[in-house]
C-alpha cells in the first residue's frame, strides 16, 4: 500500500488554494479594468463607426467585458440594428448579441482593434435591387481606419443561430437559410482575400426563376471564395455543400460589376439515386412523380449561368 506523507497533502493544498487565489484576483482585476475603461472605449467605438458607417444603426446597450469572452476583450452591443442602405427597406442586419473581440492587452494600452466579431441570434437580410445596387453598401469611400486608437482587422465571424435572407431581383434568384453554428474565415478588412466558411444549418428555402427547392432540409457546408473586391469578382474555388446525406460539388464565379453581372455556378453529385434526386426537384414535378417507384443511380450536374 503507497503512503502519501501528510507533508506533501498540505503542500499541494496550499498551492491549490494561492492558485484559487491568483485567478479570483486576476479576474477581479480583468473586471475592475473594464469597468474603469468601459466608458471610454464605448465612446471611441461609437465615434468611430459613425465615421465609417453611411446608415443608421440603433443599439439598446453596449458594455465591455475582459471576462465574458476570455481571452479576448469584447464590446457587445445588445439589441442592435442596422439599417439597410436602401431607404424605407427591411433593415440590413438585427441582432440579440453581436461581440467585437480586441486583444485584452491592445485595449490596456489604448488600441482597439477589432480581430473576431461573434454574432448571436440575429435577422440577416440581404438584397441586390433591379438597378444592381446592394443593400450592404454601408460603409463610407473614406474614413474607416482612419485612427490610431480603432480598427478592423477582423479574421474571423462566429456565427449562432443566424437567419439569412438573400434575395438578387436580377436573376429572380433567392434563398432562405437558418445557420445553427458556423464560422467566417478571411482577412475582411483586405481589398482581396481568401474566404472560407463552414457551419451547420437547415435550408428553409432555394428560389430560382419561381422554382422552389429544398424546404426545411439540414445541410453542412465546406465553401472557399476567393474576393476581389477591386473587380467585385468572386471567384467559387471546390467546395462541398451536404444536403440530409447528398453531397454536392460547388464551384464558379460571381461578377459583381455594374457592367457585368454574371453568374455561372456549376453543382455537382456524383451517384445519387433517382429516389433521392426526384426529392430535390420542385414540389410540382417532385409531387407527380413520387407516384411511381424507382431504381438506380446517376450522377447530376447542374450550371447556373445568369448575365
Amino acid at each position: 500500500m503507497i503512503k502519501v506523507h501528510s507533508s506533501i497533502i498540505n503542500r499541494v493544498k496550499k498551492g491549490l488554494v494561492i492558485l484559487a487565489i491568483i485567478i479570483t484576483v486576476v479576474f477581479l482585476l480583468l473586471f475592475i479594468t473594464a469597468w474603469v475603461m468601459e466608458s471610454k472605449v464605448k465612446k471611441i467605438v461609437v465615434n468611430e463607426l459613425n465615421k465609417t458607417l453611411i446608415t443608421k444603426v440603433d443599439v439598446e446597450d453596449i458594455n465591455l467585458s475582459l471576462i465574458r469572452k476570455f481571452p479576448y476583450a469584447s464590446l457587445q452591443f445588445k439589441n442592435i440594428t442596422v439599417a439597410s442602405a436602401f431607404n424605407n427597406d427591411t433593415n440590413l442586419l438585427e441582432a440579440n448579441h453581436l461581440f467585437l473581440k480586441f486583444s485584452i492587452f491592445d485595449v490596456i494600452r489604448g488600441k482597439y482593434v477589432t480581430k473576431k466579431v461573434d454574432v448571436e441570434n440575429a435577422k440577416l437580410y440581404v438584397k441586390r435591387n433591379h438597378q444592381g445596387n446592394n443593400n450592404y453598401d454601408i460603409w463610407k469611400s473614406s474614413g474607416m481606419n482612419d485612427t490610431t486608437d480603432f480598427y478592423f482587422d477582423i479574421k474571423q465571424v462566429f456565427l449562432k443561430n443566424i437567419a439569412i435572407v438573400y434575395l438578387d431581383e436580377p436573376t429572380d434568384f433567392s434563398f432562405d437559410v437558418l445557420i445553427d453554428k458556423g464560422t467566417l474565415q478571411g482577412a475582411f478588412s483586405s481589398m482581396t482575400y481568401e474566404m472560407t466558411l463552414n457551419g451547420n444549418l437547415v435550408i428553409n428555402q432555394i428560389d430560382i426563376e419561381g422554382q422552389k427547392f429544398f424546404s426545411g432540409q439540414q445541410a453542412a457546408t465546406n465553401i472557399n471564395v476567393l474576393v476581389d473586391n477591386y473587380t467585385y469578382f468572386y471567384t467559387i474555388n471546390q467546395s462541398t455543400l451536404n444536403i440530409d446525406g447528398l453531397s454536392f460539388s460547388v464551384k464558379g464565379i460571381v461578377n459583381d460589376a455594374d457592367d457585368a453581372g454574371i453568374v455561372d455556378i456549376k453543382v455537382i453529385s456524383d451517384n445519387i439515386t433517382l429516389k433521392e434526386a426526384i426529392a430535390i426537384l420542385p414540389q410540382e414535378y417532385s409531387h407527380y412523380l413520387n407516384q411511381y417507384d424507382y431504381y438506380g443511380f446517376l450522377n447530376l450536374s447542374r450550371n447556373r449561368a445568369v448575365s
